[in-house]
């Protein structure tokens, strides 16, 4: 399945009847699709026309029109080569041509047309895009580092199930004047036997090629571009984006059953498989002369989680009463921690909601005579749920002269 691509933004002075571009153009067989998208809802009809011509006579080969009429943005064309015949007149077309009639509205300025041609007979050869170069999007931008919400934008949303793979660039710096000095990498389709060798850690050389120059591909989409025409050259062919359609030898559906008991290691097993592996995820191989069809894909369906103890579900465990000075009480599977301030002497007392107390003292969670985490102690009735609680074999508190506390330990509810 092949792509090409056009654009055009409207000036909003055109005249009626008026040709927007021609471009050069292959000539294919078969079943095809021409796909028109604005950048914005129409503000009237408009009755665009678009030809393929035989540019050595002006021959046109084939025309039909295009209205795009409010309030949709988006318009898809079904065709097929010859079909019907009596309305192909030629088959050797070499040019584009998007026009408008006298009858139509007139696109705004600013307005922007995508037209998308794609078919099985249509092929992604580079040959012919950025005639007059290539350049930046932005000029003074010089380097990118690839982050995931970048690869979550790069991947359109037929191409999520290679999100995890593209993951695998998330680091690297990318200098764009390198990048769009020329064309992009070619885009190549995957295979099964890219994947080989199978490496429970590292993807294979052959697939770590072919995905590269696809997020390549896609961030050459991104932040470059074909250098523009100088009027009255005809507007440059853009070069496709990266194919992220899902191979047919692609896929699986693994199912993991999730408890409160072991969430964390099925969690972090579904993690290492998508990111590092991703080709051991129900062990199949099915091997035959021709080649290997891996089963890679991990589809993951939650069967079974328990009542989720989160912060907030805590019920209350003992009770230390009339603590005083310094000192420390163990603590077992501790959430976090309730204090009462029973007694303090007069001093700074900062208004607030609830108001803050001056130089009560200090708490703290320890583990082998170690200090975990610390929290100074400032209201009258104060809740500490430390991040690292459930690590913690002790309970430390410091209160200044004339302090007295009582300090609840807070825990998770038991599992059902």
């Amino acid at each position: 399945m092949g792509q090409i691509t056009y654009g055009w933004t409207f000036n909003g002075t055109e005249g009626r009847p008026f040709t927007y571009f021609t471009a050069p153009i292959q000539h294919w067989t078969g079943p095809y699709t021409v796909t028109f998208t604005l950048s914005a809802p129409p503000t009237g009809i408009y009755n665009f026309g678009w030809d393929l011509v035989r540019s050595s006579d002006n021959f046109i080969c084939w025309s039909s029109p295009a209205s795009m009429i409010p309030p949709n943005t988006g318009l898809l064309l079904n065709q097929t080569v010859n079909s019907p015949p009596f309305a192909w007149h030629g088959f050797d077309w070499d040019t584009f041509v998007f026009r408008v009639t006298d009858a139509s509205s007139t696109p705004p300025a600013g307005m922007h047309i995508t037209i998308v041609f794609e078919g099985a007979g249509i092929t992604d050869a580079d040959a012919g895009y950025c005639p007059y170069g290539t350049q930046p999007v932005e000029p003074g931008l010089s380097v990118v580092q690839i982050t995931a919400q970048l690869v979550g934008q790069l991947i359109p949303e037929a191409g999520l199930w290679a999100y995890p793979l593209a993951l695998l660039s998330v680091g690297l710096y990318v200098s764009i004047p390198a990048l769009c000095s020329g064309p992009p990498p070619p885009d190549e389709d995957l295979h099964p036997e890219d994947f080989q060798p199978i490496n429970l850690f590292v993807l294979a050389p052959e697939a770590q090629r072919k995905l590269g120059a696809k997020v390549r591909r896609s961030l050459w989409r991104k932040f470059c571009q074909c250098t523009p025409a100088t009027p009255p050259n005809p507007p440059p062919v853009i070069y496709i984006d990266a194919h992220w359609e899902k191979p047919t030898w692609y896929y699986s559906d693994t199912t993991y059953n999730i408890s409160n008991t072991d969430i964390a290691i099925t969690l972090n097993r579904i993690l290492q498989n998508q990111t590092t592996n991703l080709f051991t995820t129900n062990n199949t191989y099915n091997n035959t002369t021709s080649n290997t069809i891996i089963t890679n894909e991990t589809n993951t369906t939650v069967n079974e989680i328990k009542d989720c103890s989160c912060h907030g579900m805590y019920i209350h465990g003992a009770v230390h009463d009339g603590l005083v000075d310094e000192d420390e009480f163990p603590v077992s599977d501790l959430f976090g921690i309730e204090v009462e301030i029973l007694e303090r002497p007069g001093g700074l007392v900062l208004p607030g909601n609830p108001d803050y107390l001056w130089n009560m003292g200090w708490l703290t969670t320890k583990k082998d005579g170690y200090m975990v985490e610390e929290r100074r102690l400032t209201r009258q009735f104060q809740v500490w749920l430390p991040k690292d609680a459930d690590q913690a074999a002790a309970v430390g508190y410091q209160l200044n002269p004339g302090v007295m506390v009582r300090i609840t330990e807070l825990r998770l509810p038991p599992l059902p």
